[in-house]
């Protein structure tokens, strides 16, 4: 298959890749579009695609995705491909049938196991803070067979240290060099191709599917955590907004009270004078009456006693002429 599946015009002028991806996926047969799948993880923007998807995955998910999608399927399928080998010793008297894993069983097995155990395929890059350990796993090629008729010889992981169980994170640049040595391999036998292209194919399918989902998930964070954001700006703002209209409220409601108590002095103080005013007027008022009714009760004694004399006086007459 071309390495450029659809043509603007002209040998390398092709169309945009969204196009191409369409045109793909929905005018391509089935071996078509496997092809085309596997031809993107060949190719430089495939890789670095590839990277940006295993990189949208969270820790837990990468890990889940390298035992569920590769680990394990590909141990299942190395146990299949052996190389059986005739061993003569004794003089060549007798001959032992070895049952060794193939060069490519080998590669995979080390390979599969550095990342599962928490070593580096690609050296880590020196962290300022710290320095980086390089650590390299250790493998024993042993005989399973015990001596017997049928030896089975392995690859086998020797623990050490630090690294006798799965590992709780995969590098981005590990996860995406493992697979591209799987992909670059030789394999041994047309199965093992056909079913390394069937593992990779669902593989790349679902990093697809959950690249997409935690990107969207991501992007729903960062808006959310925006949206966030803005809202305590706004909030911020609002509380300072209310702070200034209450301390303006506050303050004219002050001078309210001021002005208010000013005026009820003046009015009490109005109300004051007034009250003085009426008082010593109605006292004077008073006094005056008092000096009024004392004049009156003086002329009223007066006229008792001139009616007292005249009566005396009439009562003498009276009696004289009695007399006479």
């Amino acid at each position: 298959m071309s390495r450029n599946l659809v043509y603007a015009s002209g040998k390398d002028k092709t169309l945009p890749y969204d196009l191409q991806r369409h045109i793909t996926t929905k005018f391509l047969s089935k071996p078509e579009r496997t092809s085309y799948a596997m031809h993107k993880l060949y190719s430089t923007r495939g890789k670095q695609e590839l990277k940006q998807r295993i990189a949208a995955l969270p820790a837990d998910t990468r890990v889940t995705l390298f035992v569920n999608g590769i680990y394990k399927k590909f141990n299942q399928l190395i146990e299949e491909h052996y190389v059986m080998t005739n061993s003569f010793h004794f003089n060549d008297r007798c001959c032992n049938t070895i049952k060794m894993p193939s060069y490519s069983h080998q590669i995979l097995r080390v390979t599969l196991d550095t990342i599962y155990y928490g070593y580096h395929i690609v050296p880590p890059k020196a962290n300022q803070n710290s320095k980086v350990i390089d650590e390299t796993p250790t493998f024993t090629f042993n005989d399973g067979g015990g001596g017997g008729y049928l030896l089975n010889m392995d690859v086998k992981y020797c623990p050490t240290e630090g690294h006798t169980e799965l590992t709780k994170n995969i590098i981005v640049d590990d996860f995406a060099k493992l697979i591209s040595i799987i992909c670059n391999m030789k394999p041994p036998n047309k199965k093992f191709r056909e079913e390394r292209t069937k593992i990779m194919l669902d593989l790349s399918l679902i990093l697809e599917y959950l690249a997409t989902k935690y990107t969207n998930i991501k992007i729903q964070e960062n808006k959310d955590k925006l949206a966030a954001k803005e809202k305590a700006t706004q909030d911020k703002l609002a509380a300072k907004e209310k702070a200034t209209q209450d301390k303006l409220a506050a303050k004219e409601n002050a001078q309210k009270e001021k002005l208010a108590a000013k005026e009820k002095a003046i009015q009490d103080k109005l109300v004051a004078k007034e009250k003085a005013i009426q008082d010593k007027l109605v006292a004077k008022e008073k006094a005056i009456q008092d000096k009024l009714a004392a004049k009156q009760d003086k002329i009223n004694q007066k006229r008792e006693l001139l009616e007292m004399r005249i009566q005396e006086r009439e009562m003498k007459k009276l009696r004289k002429n009695i007399i006479m």
